[in-house]
């Protein structure tokens, strides 16, 4: 084998090792019941899924994705809110 083939094949398997066993830089936090109670309050209140993250101190995927596991319906953001800022 060409060594400039192998040595690319050998950085491959080095990153691909340490990408299996280090942990994650972002792990998601769990999901508690008083955060999921938490969750279906704000969203009663008519807050957008970016306000609720802001608060609950999640990213808004992060609550967009855990309200359509509870079926929790989130308000959709305006085009003047997104004018505003």
């Amino acid at each position: 084998m060409h060594p400039d083939i192998e040595s690319a094949l050998n950085e491959v398997a080095r990153h691909t090792r340490r990408a299996i066993t280090e942990p994650a830089h972002f792990a998601s936090r769990p999901w508690t019941q008083a955060d999921d109670d938490k969750l279906r309050k704000l969203a009663l209140t008519g807050l957008s899924s970016r306000a609720i993250g802001i608060r609950m101190n999640r990213t808004e995927t992060a609550v967009r994705s855990r309200a359509k596991q509870l079926q929790v319906i989130l308000r959709k953001i305006r085009l003047k809110q997104l004018q505003m800022g």
